[in-house]
């Protein structure tokens, strides 16, 4: 069975070739393979050349996110798995393959299919595969058809674009966008993450663990639209002090490390939420610590919010990547904020909103699935509204003023859009804009209009 394997300096370190986890760091740094970088095995045993070859070049072709890696290998094998069970080598499949794994995956008659999105997904893994095989001049032909078609861009442009016809339409793309309303996140967040009983106070029922914590981590994302990895791989240093005297937004970097993409940005987050977090660090994390000892630990010492010392140099946050900060320690913990039960960096949220899901539903039936994702769509939502009121109330000012070019002006430096772009960290303004149909013009500019006559009549 084609097998998957992920590059792992600590095993490497235990064979008797390399005699040490750091001459196996050196030995992998010479091969050109990072940390995490997958690596296919045949039936046999033997390295699939041809595949490694593809999966080490994924970093120079566009795809540095380490989840990509490993889903595109995973999506892979699971391909070549399918045709060579059918005695077809991947270079050699056609669109007849196509259709069988089509049938395989989508019509399983025992209702086991894969959905739209994961279909389409791993159609993707497998386009970037067959295109770099093109480039390569290893095959002549890719075995999915294509067809072009109109499409219109986020310029608003019309272009012609090939699509893939082995892929599925699915919904539009804020038709699948999931956020809560002010009232149910906040419900979300104090009684299923928080545990608390619905008119605020404790429930002495609640058995759940981490409470604070899961609160914290809740209230992170829905403050400031980061991802799970983002909000997760965090460092207690990194976190801004939440020093204002009420509450308010304060700016928070976000390291290329650990964002999507690799690239950096800033984003907001409220102090309340940096509140939340500052009281969780100081009563409840301290009861992890010292549980968690790393087989591969990185001790860190002098640890600021720029950087710390790790194995005798100074090294910067914005250089280490999630796979470094798993492993680095300092006086017998772990220097991400959210700690795990056992001591090490919490990364799997799942299950705590899974059951924070159906806590909420036991109190009200019908309550929506909520996942990490949810609280970021939520944070977009609410900002870009907060962000189109703030533009609209401007212009409303000033709308007798004769100079609409300075209006226009206005619009173009404050588009809400591009801000809120910039804040979720999107490549392109086209992904941003599926949280517009969140927004209902209507009830918008009668609120302003409101807002304003207060303001005139007082």
């Amino acid at each position: 069975m084609t097998s998957v394997f992920f590059v792992d300096a600590g095993a490497l370190g235990r064979w008797d070739r390399v005699d040490s986890v750091a001459a196996a760091e050196r030995w992998l740094a010479d091969l050109g393979l990072p940390r995490g970088m997958p690596f296919v095995l045949r039936e046999d045993g033997s390295p699939d050349r041809v595949a490694n070859r593809w999966l080490a070049s994924l970093p120079t072709h566009g795809c540095r996110s380490r989840s990509t890696w490993r889903a595109y290998a995973l999506n892979w094998a699971e391909w070549a798995r399918f045709l060579r069970a059918r005695g077809v080598e991947p270079l050699a499949a056609t669109a007849v393959e196509v259709a069988g794994f089509y049938a395989a995956q989508r019509l399983d008659r025992g209702g086991a299919g894969v959905g739209r999105a994961t279909w389409n997904r791993k159609i993707a893994a497998l386009e970037n595969f067959y295109r770099w095989a093109i480039d390569r001049e290893l095959v002549t032909t890719s075995p999915f058809a294509y067809r072009d078609v109109w499409a219109r861009g986020g310029d608003g442009v019309t272009r012609v674009v090939r699509r893939n016809l082995a892929k599925e339409r699915t919904g539009r793309a804020h038709a699948t966008v999931r956020w809560l309303e002010p009232d149910r996140l906040q419900f979300f967040l104090a009684v299923g993450l928080g545990g608390l009983l619905p008119d605020g106070s404790e429930d002495p029922a609640f058995m759940g663990r981490n409470a604070a914590r899961n609160r914290a981590f809740g209230e992170l994302l829905a403050a400031s639209g980061l991802r799970a990895q983002e909000a997760s791989f965090l460092l207690v240093c990194e976190l801004p002090v939440a020093d204002a005297p009420r509450d308010r937004l304060v700016a928070l970097n976000v390291p290329g490390a650990i964002a999507k993409g690799g690239v950096p940005r800033r984003t907001v987050v409220s102090t309340a939420a940096l509140r939340m977090i500052e009281s969780y660090v100081r009563i409840e994390r301290p009861t992890m610590v010292g549980r968690w000892s790393p087989a591969e630990a990185l001790r860190a010492c002098d640890a600021t919010a720029d950087g710390a010392r790790i194995e005798g140099r100074f090294v910067r946050w914005a250089t280490v990547d999630i796979h470094a900060r798993a492993r680095l320690i300092e006086n017998g913990a772990a220097l991400t904020w959210p700690l795990s039960s056992d001591g090490g960096p919490m990364v799997d949220w799942s299950d705590v909103f899974a059951r924070a899901t159906e806590r909420c539903r036991a109190f009200e039936p019908g309550f929506p699935r909520v996942t990490p994702h949810t609280l970021r769509h939520t944070f977009a939502v609410h900002t870009l509204r907060r962000l189109v009121s703030q533009t609209v109330r401007r212009v409303r000012e000033y709308q007798d003023d004769p100079a609409l070019d300075v209006l226009a002006g206005y619009w173009r430096i404050h588009d809400p859009l591009l801000a809120l772009r910039d804040l979720l960290g999107h490549a392109s303004v086209t992904t941003t804009q599926v949280y517009l149909h969140a927004i209902d013009p209507t009830r918008l500019l009668a609120s302003v209009d409101e807002e304003l006559e207060e303001c005139r009549a007082a």
